[in-house]
């Protein structure tokens, strides 16, 4: 079994934000009147891309630093550029 990276656990922590918040827009009340667009859309929305997003962060591979390159000497001219 390998080791979580950074990426991994900050996906886990915004899937758990994320359920959350799905969670809390579900307990939004409906209105009587029909709407095509009701109040508990955005919340809904919001979350579930969160969520997906979250999904995405922990299938990314971490970048690798880059590699330090050997430091190349100048010339000395009297003064340093």
């Amino acid at each position: 079994m390998t080791r979580l990276n950074t990426n991994q656990w900050l996906a886990l922590v915004f899937a758990v934000l994320a359920a959350g918040y799905i969670a809390m827009a579900w307990q939004i009340p409906i209105f009587p009147l029909p709407r095509p667009v009701d109040s508990d859309l955005f919340p809904k929305v919001l979350g579930f891309s969160l969520l997906i997003l979250s999904v995405f962060l922990f299938s990314r591979n971490p970048l690798r630093s880059p590699v330090p390159m050997k430091s190349t000497k100048r010339r000395k001219m009297g003064r340093y550029c």
